[in-house]
């Protein structure tokens, strides 16, 4: 899904780097979330560290375009795009 430069997200919030969250099979299992540092990844098991996280998720989705508007976006933006493979 494709999150436009222009998109309105809830509460202004925008992630200061990347990170990723892992959720596996067995529902036993603790959602775990790595934040890229410079150095290394931190990683946060703290159920409240990881709410944090899964909410600014949600409202990055939220802003993001639908699966389907994002195909349309990709398509308009690469038709606009120069052939490289025309001599």
């Amino acid at each position: 899904r494709v999150l436009r430069l222009t998109a309105r997200i809830a509460g202004n919030a925008v992630p200061r780097s990347s990170y990723f969250s892992y959720r596996y099979p067995d529902p036993s299992d603790p959602v775990i979330v790595a934040v890229d540092t410079i150095t290394s990844d931190l990683v946060l098991t703290d159920p409240d560290e990881v709410a944090n996280y899964a909410s600014l998720y949600e409202r990055l989705r939220s802003a993001a375009l639908s699966p389907a508007d994002s195909l349309d976006f990709l398509a308009s933006v690469a038709e606009e795009l120069p052939d490289y493979t025309r001599r």
